[in-house]
């Protein structure tokens, strides 16, 4: 007996959430995007137009190899994967947890 729409509230709070951390995610790649253009203009200012060409394949090549990077990145600014670690060690992890039982298995 429960009406159609009692849950209504819950899901529009959980969208305007997730809508939330979607602007804060975009605001962080639209300040990522313009630190770089900053190193580069700072690397090579902009005199001419070979520096430019040569500033813009600087650009595009640190935005790649950052691309290529960026679960390094993640986990070396968060340092999730110190956490990740702590978390294996007591078992709270499916990888953990599998390392237990063979560590298990060994000593029978």
């Amino acid at each position: 007996m429960i009406p159609k729409f009692a849950n209504s509230a819950l899901k529009t709070a959980l969208v305007a959430v997730g809508l939330l951390f979607g602007k804060v995610g975009l605001l962080f790649a639209i300040m990522f995007v313009s630190w770089i253009g900053n190193i580069t203009d700072t690397i090579i200012p902009v005199v001419s137009s070979a520096t430019a060409l040569l500033n813009s394949v600087v650009y595009f090549l640190l935005m790649y190899l950052l691309w290529k990077n960026k679960t390094f990145l993640v986990q070396t600014i968060s340092g999730s994967s110190l956490a990740n670690q702590a978390l294996n060690k007591v078992s709270l992890t499916r990888a953990g947890q599998q390392d237990n039982k063979h560590l298990m298995q060994g000593l029978k």
